[in-house]
């Protein structure tokens, strides 16, 4: 029996059997069976568990275990029962309790008195019969071990990570880490390793939020299933045991693919043309026979590697797998400075970065497996606005373009626009909001005319300063964020990125496009984005082109609430089904694949 600590979960079990009332009682109360609970101490929440099962002689009988107490299995007394009320007393711990029946017969309810004094009592009906069969696996061994647990919530699957080690002859410390809020080493109590996996989760948090009880029967010698509760409610719990306990727990990415794979992989090295920088990254070799199309992948600002991973998702590796099973071969290559590929981002334009993705077009393009003249270019971000450029630029015909998220304005006036829509969903306005966009429009004018290093610094510190004015540590964050970003913002690529418009591209882009956007986007606002993109490319005269704006959606296109970025990490879905399906149904019109059938949508 095991008892784990995760911030602000239940913090305690029972385990109850009682005895004394008759067979009539029973079928109209309904106490018979398992109850698992805790009750509230100025010391924390007590553990208890409580089992109640009917007599041969049609009575009421039953058995309480409190593991912090000491008290394991213990033969209740002086049992009451009368109507949906039922009393009994634990001699072994020096307690009584009073509990009353809910109308739904889901909770028993009521106090605990100990030396007069009356403690909050609640369990919850348990997940076991009383008369469960013991499922008699072997020990768990004594020996430091994690266990990887999923807490399934109604649209979230959470994952735990629980360390347990030896304590003594038969005790054991505890540890959890939350990997989604970045929370580690949060102390487990009450912990019980037996074919009942039992422990509880005392707040971690330092705050009055209820514990978390973890309460499961092993399934395997190495696994075990039950559920958690927290304040009332409970919620599945699947757990097993890692073969290294000094294995990373991450955070569920349920998108990414796993193996085996239906397509080949082959690792890549090109030169770019602009300095003889070499660039690696994987070729994707749809199954079947090809020749197939092709799309080179294009990242976003700042260094990226080939799956543009962002608080552990994958999105380019998401869409290149799903593009791979429906026939479309592609190309994602490590930004310069990442991975295997040398260079700098920071020291590269817009000049170094468009011959970098015609290098790829052209490796692409060239080789034996991918369709003459059905190539196309997949961009994110700065991906989106660097992939018509590009385009207009390259010696072969560009197929198609899918740009996700994709600026239509002026890197200075997108950065001013960005800043602006983040503050405010922070909750910043009025003045403080216009005083912090004057010092903006300040700092990016110095960049946009790559002012001396030492103003731009000093431009960003005072902007700093602003965000964190009123506060004790305002000095102090305004040096760790000029020390942080201050070399970027001089740097050739941020220069470069203030002086582009992408604008002249797109009014030249003739071939099909599909552009999507996010609702909820505040790094590429879709108002006014979205209509700015569409209004280039009816002046390029362009009859297939497809700018949606898409609901609820956030910068990665994820379902979100607020789009904030602090949001990515905790977001569960690396890229909207939406959003793929979009994107594999403009692939599958624009070119020679086809793609998932997909059933017809409801009249």
């Amino acid at each position: 029996m095991a008892v784990g600590r995760v911030g602000s979960l239940v913090a305690a079990l029972w385990m109850i059997a009682l005895g004394a009332s008759s067979t009539g009682a029973l079928a109209q109360t309904g106490v018979a069976g398992r109850w698992d609970g805790s009750v509230d101490q100025p010391t924390g929440a007590l553990a208890v568990t409580i089992r109640l099962s009917e007599t041969d002689g049609g009575g009421l009988a039953g058995s309480a275990h409190i593991p912090l107490r000491g008290v394991l299995d213990a033969p209740l007394e002086r049992l009451e029962l009368d109507g949906r009320s039922v009393a009994f007393e634990v001699s072994p711990a020096g307690v009584r309790f009073e509990l009353t029946l809910s109308e739904d017969g889901s909770e028993l309810a009521g106090e605990m008195i100990q030396a007069g004094q009356r403690f909050t009592a609640r369990l919850l009906r348990g997940v076991d019969r009383p008369d469960a069969e013991p499922t008699l696996f072997p020990p768990v061994p004594r020996q430091r071990q994690k266990w990887r647990a999923i807490v399934e919530f109604p649209n979230l699957n959470l994952d735990l990570a629980f360390t347990f080690t030896p304590r003594g002859e038969s005790g054991w410390d505890g540890a959890m880490d939350v990997p989604l809020q970045a929370l580690t080493g949060l102390a487990v109590d009450q912990i019980e390793l037996g074919d009942e996996v039992r422990f509880v989760v005392p707040n971690p948090a330092g705050g009055d939020r209820p514990p978390l009880i973890f309460n499961l029967r092993r399934t395997a010698p190495d696994a075990a299933r039950g559920e958690m509760r927290q304040a009332g409610s409970s919620f599945g719990v699947r757990m097993w045991r890692l073969d290294d306990p000094d294995e990373e727990v991450t955070v569920s990415r349920p998108q990414t693919p796993a193996p085996p794979f239906p397509y080949r992989t082959r690792e890549v090295e090109l030169v770019s043309p602009a300095d003889g920088v070499t660039l690696t990254g994987e070729f994707v070799i749809p199954p079947g026979q090809g020749p197939f199309p092709g799309v080179v992948f294009i990242t976003g600002s700042g260094p990226q590697d080939r799956d543009q991973t962002i608080a552990e998702h994958k999105p380019f590796l998401v869409l290149a797998d799903r593009l791979a099973r429906m026939g479309v071969a592609s190309l994602r290559l490590d930004d310069r400075g990442v991975g295997g590929s040398g260079g700098s981002t920071f020291d590269a334009t817009a000049v170094t970065l468009i011959q970098d993705i015609n290098a790829a077009v052209e490796w692409l393009a060239s080789q034996p497996e991918v369709a003459d003249g059905e190539v196309g270019l997949l961009g994110h971000s700065e991906g989106a606005m660097l992939a018509p450029i590009a385009a207009t630029f390259s010696d072969r015909p560009i197929a198609f373009l899918v740009l996700l998220a994709p600026p239509a304005l002026p890197g200075d006036e997108l950065l001013i626009l960005q800043r602006e829509a983040l503050r405010r969903a922070q909750g910043v306005t009025g003045p403080r909001l216009a005083r912090e966009r004057e010092l903006h429009e300040r700092l990016v004018g110095l960049a946009k005319r790559g002012a001396p290093a030492e103003e731009i610094a000093q431009a960003l510190h005072d902007l700093a300063a602003a965000e964190r004015a009123g506060r004790d540590d305002q000095q102090a964050y305004a040096d760790r964020v000029v020390e942080a970003q201050a070399s970027a913002l001089a740097s050739p690529w941020f220069v470069d990125f203030l002086n582009r418009d992408p604008r002249p591209a797109l009014r030249a882009a003739t071939m099909p496009v599909l552009a999507l956007f996010g609702e909820r986007d505040l790094q590429v606002p879709p108002d006014p984005n979205a209509e700015k993109l569409r209004e280039a490319l009816e002046s390029a005269g362009n009859q297939r082109a497809d700018v949606r704006v898409l609901p609820v959606l956030n910068h990665l296109l994820q379902p979100c609430v607020t789009g904030l970025p602090d949001e990515y990490y905790r977001i569960m879905t690396t890229m909207s089904e939406d959003a793929i399906a979009a994107i594999e149904d403009f692939v599958g019109e624009v070119t020679s694949a086809r793609a998932p059938d997909r059933p017809e949508p409801a009249p």
